[in-house]
């Protein structure tokens, strides 16, 4: 019997992001990394593509991690936390010693 007879580790994996994210809204990608630690990244970024695809979800780049928010009614603006107008900053971001 080979690996690939048994099931998928990782089988729907799209559908268990999506759960997660229907309960939290907004995820960071390492949050969703440690909830769900039988999958590789490599595996959680091919499902976050294939929902990002459906436009189920946006991507928002953050410099050491990726924010993922949960478009429940569909393609939406991507809500930033912090204003960069008032110098304000996530607490996700940190800035690189110049």
């Amino acid at each position: 019997m080979s690996v690939r007879d048994g099931p998928e580790p990782c089988a729907g994996l799209a559908d268990r992001i999506s759960a997660l994210l229907h309960q939290h809204r907004r995820l960071m990608f390492l949050d969703i990394a440690r909830k769900l630690p039988d999958c590789t990244w490599k595996m959680l970024f091919d499902a976050l593509m294939r929902l990002r695809e459906q436009r189920r979800i946006e991507l928002v780049t953050h410099q050491w991690d990726y924010e993922v928010l949960y478009l429940v009614d569909g393609p939406a603006t991507p809500v930033h936390c912090g204003s960069p107008e008032l110098g304000e900053r996530c607490e996700h971001e940190q800035r690189m010693p110049v």
